[in-house]
């Protein structure tokens, strides 16, 4: 059988039952997509559509997707106070959203929230799935290309001030982890940096870009 990473990843980050079933809801159209179909038609043997599962069809997938319904269902049934809690896993302060994992697609002004369907990062799709995360393709959705390097620190000339200042986001893009959780930091200090490269072209911001990039194992 498949081994699927969820179970590991929901181990590492200490997931409830709950938020650990709501990855495989939304994995699930990725995997298999006639299992919803099949168990619908299974348990419910009337034609028809049933509001209180959610669900929709895609442009192309003409599987169920499941929504936010959905998993009100799965997860709660009728008991209203269950309900209210399975839709904090959709929140925006909810580690799902804050690490863009999974959230509830928009929906057309004046229609219930939670009938939006589920999206799961294609990130994640491809790390539960295959274990790693391939980079995204250049395309109308995704303008951007990767940009590497073959130069060293010593090919940028910036003066020492500047450079300085350069060496501190290596630093951190390095240590991070270490500070913020290993140290406890986290609650103390900022979470990054946002950072403004400026200059006439030719004075060095692509190839300091790249070079962090290099450096710290980052993409850019």
């Amino acid at each position: 059988t498949r081994q699927f990473r969820i179970q590991p990843f929901a181990l590492q980050y200490q997931l409830s039952a709950e938020e650990l079933i709501l990855l495989w809801i939304a994995l699930v159209p990725h995997v298999k997509g006639d299992l919803f179909d099949g168990a619908i038609q299974k348990k419910l043997n009337a034609p028809g559509d049933f509001p209180e599962l959610g669900g929709v069809r895609g442009k192309n997938f003409r599987g169920f997707l499941p929504t936010g319904e959905t998993a009100l269902f799965l997860l709660a049934g009728n008991d209203m106070e269950k309900r209210l809690q399975v839709q904090q896993l959709f929140g925006p302060d909810h580690f799902f959203s804050k690490n863009k994992i999974l959230w509830l697609e928009e929906v057309p002004a004046g229609e219930p929230v939670m009938s939006g369907k589920i999206i799961l990062s294609q990130e994640y799709v491809e790390l539960f799935t295959t274990g790693t995360a391939t980079r995204p393709h250049f395309n109308s959705s995704f303008p951007a290309k990767l940009i590497q390097t073959q130069l060293d620190w010593d090919d940028l000339v910036l003066n020492d001030e500047v450079m300085q200042q350069i060496k501190e986001l290596e630093q951190w893009l390095q240590y991070n982890n270490t500070l913020m959780q290993d140290w406890g930091m986290g609650a103390r200090l900022k979470k990054g940096y946002r950072v403004l490269f400026h200059g006439p072209p030719g004075t060095g911001k692509t190839l300091t870009a790249s070079l962090l990039g290099k450096y710290t194992g980052r993409d850019v």
